[in-house]
């Protein structure tokens, strides 16, 4: 139920219409650009957001229950965020039809695996955390190898930092809300929508969407 996999029916037919429609690897570029742009609106403040609230939020319900999983989820939040870019690279491999592809990546499989055994034993959650993180790394590098045997790609880079840029001052505003928090769940609402409407008038000042 992830908004990645929500969209996932309604993106995947677009790509497809798209290309049909013009028949240019450049409309289908550029919508591939947008796509990505969207992710990251979203993906890059939510990151941030985990990273300087999970302990606070696992303060506030867990009561320091699951303190030694916190740096663990700091791990994972980039991982799966990561592999929800490889969606776009997925989309234009259905476009060619080259949906095989996607399954030639899952070798990736047999390097976690590997890598967990390894890294569960000397690190324990971390290793399990570090063992998937490092999986979607080169799951992501190997979509990005092969979408480019089909079609030249680029990423919207000047969107993208603009983006961190805005999740920054973002960030900045959290962890000064987050001296005042305590353990009020109060707090923490008012830290989390203050945090979203700092984003969204930053996202308005330094607009990473042209059109």
């Amino acid at each position: 139920w992830s908004p990645g996999i929500v969209l996932q029916p309604i993106v995947s037919p677009l790509f497809v219409r798209q290309y049909s429609k013009y028949n240019d690897p450049a409309v289908l570029n550029n919508l591939f650009q947008f796509y990505n742009k969207f992710k990251a609106f979203f993906a890059f403040p939510v990151i941030f957001g985990i990273w300087l609230l999970a302990d606070k939020f696992e303060l506030i319900f867990y009561q320091n229950k699951f303190e030694a999983a916190i740096f663990a989820l700091k791990i994972l939040v980039p991982s799966v965020m990561l592999q929800a870019f490889t969606m776009p690279i997925r989309n234009i491999f259905n476009v060619f039809e080259k949906n095989e592809l996607s399954l030639y990546c899952n070798i990736v499989i047999v390097y976690r695996i590997c890598a967990s055994f390894i890294l569960i034993k000397h690190f324990g959650i971390l290793g399990a955390a570090y063992a998937y993180g490092t999986s979607m790394l080169l799951y992501f590098f190997i979509h990005l190898v092969l979408v480019k045997r089909i079609i030249t790609i680029g990423y919207p880079m000047k969107s993208f930092l603009k983006i961190l840029a805005n999740s920054l001052v973002m960030a900045l505003l959290v962890m000064v809300l987050k001296c005042f928090m305590g353990n009020s769940l109060a707090w923490l609402l008012i830290v989390i929508i203050s945090g979203a409407l700092i984003y969204m008038f930053a996202s308005y000042i330094n607009k990473p969407f042209q059109k």
